[in-house]
């Protein structure tokens, strides 16, 4: 039992190394990338807002609104997290036509060019519930499953802060009661933030 167990000591010791010394060093000497910062084990958080344009369904007929969010990440992978997300959204600032929006979404993202770099490049995308207060087109509340996806540009500020310019594509689906009876709608909004984030 003692000899098996001296045996598996060189094994362990060659798949641990690897891991160890990506933790420690995930640029290696040399790449010409400089180490950045990973701040409470890869935690990420972001904020931000701007505008949201409705485009395709019943909310096409809302005017342009404006909405924020914030959200909390894992770094997975250098350029992979995941984040989840809270969002606020409002077409409409007085009744009888405001509609609102609050969302949760859990997405993945993706960076194209490394974090690392002064100008990062990245996609995200992931699925959603949103819960809608309807004033102006159905005169209820509800919740609504669906999916966003989107890309953005974030610049360097000094580590670990990053400015960032988001677009985004929300797609939802929910039934609706008409006078026709239920129906199946659709609805597109495209949110535009500018915001901070801490890598």
């Amino acid at each position: 039992m003692s000899r098996a167990i001296a045996s598996l000591i060189p094994v362990l010791v060659l798949l641990v190394a690897p891991v160890s010394s990506f933790a420690e060093e995930p640029y290696p000497a040399g790449s010409g990338q400089v180490q950045r910062p990973s701040p409470v084990g890869g935690l990420t958080w972001t904020f931000g807002g701007g505008a949201a344009v409705p485009a395709v369904g019943p909310a096409r007929r809302l005017p342009v609104g404006g909405q924020f969010g914030v959200t909390i990440g894992y770094r997975l992978f250098d350029q992979l997290l995941v984040q989840a997300e809270y969002s606020y959204t409002a077409f409409g600032f007085t009744a009888p036509t405001r509609n609102v929006v609050h969302a949760g979404n859990l997405n993945l993202v993706l960076s194209l060019v490394p974090p690392s770099e002064p100008v990062e490049i990245y996609v995200l995308a992931g699925p959603g519930i949103y819960g809608r207060t309807a004033a102006q087109l159905e005169p209820a509340t509800g919740v609504e499953f669906g999916l966003d996806a989107g890309m953005g540009v974030s610049v360097s500020l000094g580590d670990p802060v990053r400015l960032f310019v988001e677009a985004r594509m929300q797609y939802l689906w929910e039934t609706v009661d008409t006078f026709e009876g239920p129906q199946r709608v659709h609805d597109l909004f495209f949110p535009v933030s500018i915001g901070f984030r801490y890598f």
